[in-house]
């Protein structure tokens, strides 16, 4: 595996694996295709092994490198959001928003809805850092400088407005809301 690309192998070995039978690829230096090499499956026939070859002079190292980096980006951004709004609360509040409509609780609704619109913003922070990441990967410069620039947009994220701006919904505090304070006596009775 390529620690600077990482995904190449993986992307090539699927790229070729659609049009011909393979037991796998093999990738020296990224820049030199003629590093690369390809591991015929016995059963290729010589038509999927020509269909593999253009595959390969095909493949572009750095579409690659762009694609591991958009989902090097997402999973930044998806991993922030969890540290905030984990999937099993996010489940939880959708259920509660859904109650609270269903009860006419404005208050409660209204609430609960900031957790929807914060993820709303991060979501499209993240969608500003991929457009920005696709401009420079198909932007004037050399390989080189669109790597610098595009690993700079990832290295750079700033979370902190983001944090600044949530709001901090809590089940506790929309159960609260849409059932009243009650509910946590009677659940913790019982």
């Amino acid at each position: 595996m390529n620690p600077e690309n990482p995904g190449l192998v993986v992307q090539l070995h699927e790229a070729i694996a659609a049009v011909c039978p393979i037991v796998g690829v093999s990738v020296g230096d990224p820049d030199d295709k003629n590093t690369w090499s390809i591991d015929y499956a016995p059963e290729a026939t010589q038509d999927e092994k020509d269909a593999a070859d253009a595959v390969l002079a095909a493949f572009d190292p750095f579409t690659a490198w762009v694609t591991d980096k958009v989902q090097e980006l997402s999973d930044l951004v998806k991993n922030y959001s969890y540290t905030r709004y984990p999937n099993h609360r996010q489940v939880t509040l959708t259920k509660l928003l859904e109650d609270a409509r269903k009860l006419g609780n404005s208050e409660a609704e209204d609430y609960i809805q900031g957790c929807w619109d914060w993820l709303s913003q991060v979501f499209a922070y993240y969608y500003e850092k991929e457009d920005d990441v696709v401009a420079i990967a198909g932007g004037a410069g050399t390989v080189g400088e669109k790597k610098t620039a595009i690993q700079a947009v990832i290295d750079g994220l700033d979370f902190r407005p983001l944090t600044a701006a949530d709001p901090g919904v809590s089940i506790r505090h929309s159960m609260e809301l849409l059932y009243g304070s009650s509910w946590s006596s009677s659940s913790s009775s019982a």
